[in-house]
């Protein structure tokens, strides 16, 4: 039994805030260097937020805080292989996350769409040590499209901009990777009303 609660309340036509609790309970698929299933990962959840409706609710814009604390969460073991010939994990108690998150997606005009966010999480062990440093804790995405029908009737052209700040790993070795930002762009024709080609550059 994992009790979630959570309330939503309208402040105006356009702006809510709204919170959460919720427990936390995952099986675990891991195993130990002894050949047995890890204890499955408990904890709970909290998160609070507002979100905002805006150009005749066409836009809408949402940011969020949250906190997560779990117990027996599987941590790899570098170095050891167990009896059934898998990798090695260990539960580690007392980690918590705390972040944000901020969100865009709608439409600026008819032929405007926008989409993206921010986010930001600090894993830490019981020590206040990181967590999970191969995971970035900075990421931040941006798509837009734009449909010029003053210039051509049926094109659409896209840019998706993405990045991520700089992350590393101890094991099986040291290795650090920097921060780094990609950028695609697309482009989408209507040549009838069945027949369209669409073509995309990923990594410019």
């Amino acid at each position: 039994f994992t009790p979630y609660t959570g309330i939503v309340v309208d402040l105006t036509d356009y702006l809510s805030v709204y919170a959460s609790y919720t427990d936390i309970f995952q099986p675990a698929t891991r195993y130990d260097e002894s050949g047995n299933l890890l204890d499955p990962a408990e904890g709970n959840n909290l998160e609070a937020g507002v979100k905002l409706a805006l150009l005749n609710e066409r836009l809408n814009i949402s940011t969020s805080v949250y906190q997560t604390k779990k117990d027996n969460v599987p941590e790899y073991v570098p170095g050891l292989i167990g009896p059934n010939g898998g990798y090695v994990y260990k539960g580690v108690d007392g980690t918590e996350t705390t972040g944000f998150e901020l969100d865009i997606a709608g439409e600026l005009t008819a032929d405007w769409q926008v989409a993206g966010g921010f986010s930001y999480n600090k894993p830490e062990d019981s020590n206040g040590n990181p967590r999970l440093t191969y995971i970035p804790n900075k990421t931040f995405k941006l798509f837009s499209s734009y449909q010029p029908r003053w210039l051509v009737e049926g094109l659409t052209l896209g840019v998706n901009l993405r990045w991520q700040d700089a992350i590393s790993a101890t094991s099986p070795y040291p290795v650090t990777q920097g921060s780094f930002a990609t950028l695609d762009l697309m482009a989408h024709y209507d040549i009838t009303r069945k027949l369209s080609a669409t073509l995309n550059v990923n990594n410019l």
